[in-house]
């Protein structure tokens, strides 16, 4: 999400001269010094669209910024709200476009923004006063070789000094032609300078970077060219797919893909670990076979796994009579939270459950209609032609070749290439499907499962999913009829519907007088159960427990896992999640859990 991206960015780059505030769906930026809001993103879904829009709202005069910046807004640039300037997030394409935005906001408001001297004449670096935790964190991450003393001005090799002076200046659109020209004039320069220290930047450049640390990187590069792979810090690892990109070090085309599948086999995978890296690689490895004008199969050979199952599982959800109900119920999981795969009816009969919840989404999907739309149609709103821009999120030049081009990927994934060179994909964007119906027509079958097989607690009817009642039952006669259980239980299906209409009624009224009823038992609590309740008491205070997890060495990231597991046969959906590194409640389930712990009120 782009929204994330841009807060990460915040954070990595300007964390000692602003504070970062969330609420709900409203993410703020604060000057320290002031306290006065200088940018803030916001989220809704919109009823009329049936979409996710987000905002982001930055303190700037739109007259004062220069021309190229003017005109790269215009197309995203919303009716501006007071003195801050709109952007609609969902039509911007290039991210350096907003973190140009962002940075100008700080240039203008934070007295510690980092800039390199920008003086053409004068071809050496000059060092600037950076604060702590600005550009570079003091966290070790290997110490395969001794690390050297700090590079001093004098000691900068001529070579360097020479590549500092060739970068233009800061502005966003010079940041590739900046890139390109400083990666060729150093493309074979080589260093004995290891560095080990973390290093983190959004669109690593050679211009902003210190001595020190290009020199750990030239080194490391080095030992790259020779077979030898070492850890890295991410950002400067990136650097070097970046160049490969661009095919810098590179004899041909071909080359730029032999390295990059390389880096992703002996860095990636075995000594960085990062999924993220590892999809985001794979994806522009794609996107350079299309904007090279590789053939059809060949581009196809490139296609990444994970987009291609993706694809697969919304033609299975697309086509639902071509496929098994074990294969809808895998595609539709697919675009969950995978939440479901906690209830106790998956637990105790995960065979026979995925089965009939695969039936009843088969059975949904062929015959309801929403506003004259099938329930997919709904759910993922149709293929949609949008510009596309190869290998956007990188620094990357793009191909200048000039050509028409389709390429049909998959029946649901179109690239074409037109005569002015610009690029557009005709596909489902699944940023924009309908999550909050698939996680509520998930937790309906739940429920109607829980209620047929009498496994586990009863959950709530949410009248939302009135609709599927037909299709439940359809499933079960089907499926007892497949099985040749003859024994079938109508009188089950009666037992729900009643249980389910007197629950619209009272909720949970039959479940209360069986708590009455049930004698009390004494026992004794354990350390982790105590644990969960007093954390669980502090999110229903909106306390922030940060600062209690790290007293009691908890790890944010099990508390959530053990949390949500011990809620989900009561509430039938997770109740914590992580923003921001914050554990927050869920909104939507503050009286269920408050229920749960106090009794109805």
């Amino acid at each position: 999400m782009l929204i994330n991206e841009a807060l990460d960015y915040i954070k990595n780059k300007y964390a000692s001269s602003c504070n970062l505030e969330i609420q709900q769906n409203l993410y703020l930026v604060n000057d320290k010094k002031t306290k006065k809001c200088m940018i803030y993103f916001i989220t809704f879904f919109d009823q009329e669209t049936s979409s996710q829009k987000a905002y982001c709202n930055l303190l700037l005069d739109e007259l004062g910024l220069d021309l190229s910046l003017q005109q790269a807004i215009k197309d995203v640039k919303m009716e501006s709200i007071g003195k801050f300037l709109t952007l609609d997030m969902n039509k911007i394409h290039d991210t350096r476009l907003l973190f140009q935005l962002i940075d100008q906001v700080f240039l203008i408001y934070d007295d510690h923004l980092i800039i390199l001297e920008d003086d053409h004449d004068d071809s050496s670096y000059h060092e600037t006063a950076i604060p702590k935790k600005e550009i570079r964190r003091r966290k070790h991450i290997h110490a395969a070789h001794p690390q050297n003393p700090k590079t001093t001005t004098k000691e900068i090799p001529e070579k360097l000094r020479e590549m500092y002076a060739l970068a233009k200046s800061n502005a966003y659109y010079e940041w590739v032609p900046n890139f390109i020209r400083q990666g060729k004039f150093m493309v074979d320069y080589e260093d004995d300078y290891p560095w080990s220290e973390d290093y983190k930047s959004y669109f690593p450049c050679y211009y902003d970077m210190p001595p020190e640390i290009l020199r750990g990187y030239f080194s490391w590069r080095k030992k790259v060219r020779e077979g030898e792979y070492l850890p890295i810090a991410t950002s400067l690892s990136y650097l070097y797919v970046y160049e490969l990109l661009n095919g810098i070090g590179c004899k041909d085309v071909q080359e730029r893909f032999d390295k990059l599948e390389e880096f992703v086999e002996r860095f990636v995978r075995p000594i960085a670990h990062d999924q993220r890296m590892e999809d985001r690689v794979e994806e522009w490895i794609f996107e350079l076979a299309l904007d090279m004008h590789f053939p059809i199969e060949r581009v196809k050979a490139y296609f990444p796994d994970g987009m291609l199952k993706l694809d697969q599982n919304l033609m299975t959800l697309k086509k639902v009579k071509e496929h098994t109900p074990s294969e809808i119920f895998e595609s539709i999981m697919a675009f969950s939270d995978r939440s479901f795969y906690k209830s106790p009816v998956y637990k105790k009969e995960p065979e026979k459950t995925k089965e009939i919840a695969g039936m009843i989404i088969k059975n949904a999907f062929k015959d309801y209609r929403i506003k004259k739309k099938t329930l997919f149609s709904f759910i993922f709103k149709g293929q949609r032609t949008t510009s596309f821009y190869p290998v956007s999120n990188a620094l990357y030049e793009r191909n200048k070749e000039k050509d028409i081009l389709t390429y049909d990927i998959d029946p649901i994934r179109i690239y074409h290439l037109d005569k002015y060179n610009n690029w557009n994909i005709k596909a489902f964007q699944i940023e924009k499907c309908d999550s909050k119906f698939i996680k509520g027509l998930i937790r309906e079958i739940d429920r109607f499962l829980r209620a047929y097989f009498e496994v586990g607690r009863k959950l709530k009817v949410d009248d939302a999913f009135d609709f599927m009642e037909s299709y439940e039952e359809m499933a079960i006669k089907d499926y007892e009829e497949k099985h040749k259980q003859m024994d079938f239980n109508l009188a089950s299906l009666q037992k729900i519907r009643y249980e389910a209409a007197l629950t619209r009624e009272s909720l949970l009224t039959e479940e209360e007088k069986e708590v009455e009823v049930k004698p009390v038992v004494e026992k004794e609590i354990d350390d982790q159960d105590q644990m969960t309740e007093v954390i669980i008491k502090k999110l229903l205070k909106n306390e922030d427990v940060t600062s209690f997890l790290k007293e009691h060495h908890l790890f944010i990231e099990v508390v959530a896992d053990e949390m949500n597991e011990a809620y989900y046969d009561e509430i039938g959906d997770n109740i914590v999640e992580i923003e921001d590194n914050r554990l927050v409640l869920i909104e939507d389930y503050r009286e269920d859990v408050e229920e749960l712990l106090y009794g109805r009120k």
